[in-house]
């Protein structure tokens, strides 16, 4: 997204459809999910 070249970065269509799937995913993010998981980030 912050290419210099406007010609590398991607379309509005693809950035706008990349965000709501992030924003669609923490909808249903369960924070109990993470608790009980073993792969969480040490050190943060």
């Amino acid at each position: 997204c912050v290419a210099r070249e406007p010609r590398g970065r991607p379309s509005m269509d693809g950035v706008f459809v990349t965000l709501s799937a992030v924003y669609n995913s923490t909808l249903d993010w369960d924070p109990s999910d993470y608790s009980n998981s073993r792969s969480s980030i040490v050190g943060r």
